[in-house]
């Protein structure tokens, strides 16, 4: 993870130290914060209490108030009503590495410099708690993961004024507002995974696009399942080859030829892109390899499979992924610019 973070800290100009602190959870773990915050020994940005949260794993949630300092601690205290439990802790936090990327930023190539200004968090099951850093619309890197402890907590000076509801029936009542989470949970428990480990694997790989040069892409952005993303673009589509990246959730691209836009974007299966990444790694034997797109004009269809190569054997290995995405395109009009 270090290498692939330092690899985007790029910009010999100074960005801007502002940013906008978040907090969530997944889906199915809905959680509220008693008490937290991001701070620096002066300095303290709070994180939103009060109220239930759980709009997905890496997302956002961010307040509207923002913060000029580099943060270097993180303490909060929160309740998982799924768990029916309180967790805690205080944690250090990579300085440095958010010292580089709130001063520097990294640089696009058109020479701009785009500044890492929302850093958000998640808890998950267990204590666990993923912190993010964002360039919005442009880049999120993974800061760290960090565990915390079960702690006795007072619940009742969470919700003074419930005095008809008790927290056995208050939680059941939070539970029941979460659509599918009985069925999660039966299935999958309270386990750390995927959010901990599974999502947070890392392998050797590149992207292509069938008979489309990188010279007529105007950008590919890539989402992971670990909450990373980044968009490529320019000399970066190219010098993107074969870097360690999580498991892609999302990607969408776009490229131009002549005076026509094309676009093309696939939501990944969770079950199938995660096996046939397993496999093309035992394939390959840690060997780097292609996640290739595959446009059909004629459907409208975007295939898509892991293309490479048993080095014991000498073959090629193919591995098509069996959900597909879309493509689609768009004229440009004369006084648009190219």
């Amino acid at each position: 993870m270090s290498l692939n973070l330092l690899s985007c800290l790029t910009g010999q100009n100074k960005a801007k130290i502002e940013w906008r602190l978040g907090v969530n959870a997944p889906k199915y773990y809905p959680i509220i914060v008693a008490s937290g915050s991001l701070s620096n020994g002066r300095k303290s940005a709070p994180l939103t209490t009060r109220a239930d949260v759980n709009d997905g794993w890496g997302q956002s949630g961010l307040e509207m108030s923002t913060s000029y300092f580099i943060p270097n601690k993180l303490s909060v205290k929160w309740f998982s009503y799924a768990e029916d439990k309180f967790f805690g802790g205080s944690f250090d936090l990579p300085e440095d590495t958010l010292r580089t990327l709130m001063k520097q930023g990294f640089k696009r190539p058109n020479g701009s410099i785009k500044g890492y200004v929302y850093l958000y968090v998640n808890m998950y099951p267990q204590g666990g708690i993923a912190l993010w850093a964002e360039a919005p619309g442009s880049r999120i890197v993974e800061i760290g993961h960090f565990q915390a402890k079960e702690i006795d907590y007072d619940w009742k000076s969470m919700y003074p004024s419930s005095k008809k509801s008790g927290r056995e029936d208050y939680n059941k009542m939070v539970m029941a507002d979460t659509p599918g989470a009985e069925a999660y949970i039966a299935k999958h428990g309270f386990s750390q995974e995927p959010f901990k480990t599974i999502y947070r694997q890392r392998y050797n790989y590149t992207i292509s696009i069938d008979s489309i040069p990188f010279s007529r892409t105007e950008f590919i952005q890539f989402k992971s399942f670990n909450g990373e993303m980044d968009t490529m673009e320019d000399e970066e589509l190219e010098s993107n080859f074969f870097k360690t990246k999580a498991v892609p959730k999302n990607i969408f691209f776009r490229w131009r030829k002549g005076m026509v836009v094309y676009f093309g974007e696939i939501d990944f299966n969770e079950d199938e892109i995660f096996k046939a990444f397993a496999s093309m790694q035992k394939e390959c034997k840690e060997q780097p390899f292609v996640l290739y797109l595959k446009p059909d004009f004629s459907t409208g269809k975007l295939g898509v499979c892991l293309r490479g190569n048993n080095q014991e054997t000498q073959d090629s290995v193919e591995i098509e992924i069996k959900k597909a995405g879309r493509i689609g395109k768009s004229s440009i009009q004369p006084h648009q610019k190219k």
